[in-house]
């Protein structure tokens, strides 16, 4: 959200202010005000937006079409019982899931119709208020070869949803068209 940076040692203080003049690296005051706004409403949100990520998570891993789900709030997660114990109020916004194999070529087509309502974007952020699909083999992991995204669980038919504040139920329906569409 925000932060400090402070030093003694003399060189890396010049390095830090040149980096600052060079490229503009301080919140503005509008951005400071927003971000002391948003924190204000921060819990609520991560309380909602983690009971309806854990609803699309629990109707994910239910799916036929669906391999994997990745969600902390899942019995099922690696790390479960970590976050349980380490998490308060809910287990965050962010689902993952792969969808079989199978269904790689019509994939164009579940995300088209899975935001053809304008419920679930399609683009690669995290946190927004809005439900954001992101496909990482094209996106945020772009950069890497097949072999690197594959060793990092990151395969082709791998998705991440953000969930925002919209209810559970209407992420879900749009979820089931899109999903309507492989195969």
């Amino acid at each position: 959200m925000g932060g400090v940076v402070a030093t003694k040692n003399k060189k890396l203080d010049d390095d830090l202010k040149f980096l600052q003049r060079a490229v503009g690296a301080i919140l503005s005051p509008d951005e400071c005000y927003r971000a002391i706004q948003g924190s204000k409403t921060l819990a609520i949100r991560w309380e909602a937006m983690s009971r309806s990520a854990l609803k699309v998570a629990g109707y994910l891993s239910s799916h036929g079409k669906i391999k994997k789900v990745l969600y902390p709030g899942l019995d099922s997660h690696p790390t479960h019982k970590i976050a349980k114990r380490q998490l308060k109020n809910g287990f965050g916004a962010v689902v993952s899931f792969e969808i079989n194999p199978e269904y790689r070529s019509s994939l164009r087509d579940f995300v088209k119709a899975a935001q053809r309502n304008k419920v679930i974007a399609y683009g690669e952020s995290l946190a927004s208020p809005e439900t954001l699909l992101a496909y990482p083999a094209t996106m945020s992991h772009g950069s890497l070869t097949e072999q690197e995204r594959e060793n990092l669980g990151v395969s082709p038919t791998f998705f991440r949803l953000s969930v925002g504040l919209e209810s559970a139920e209407d992420v879900i329906h749009e979820l089931e068209l899109g999903l309507k569409r492989l195969g």
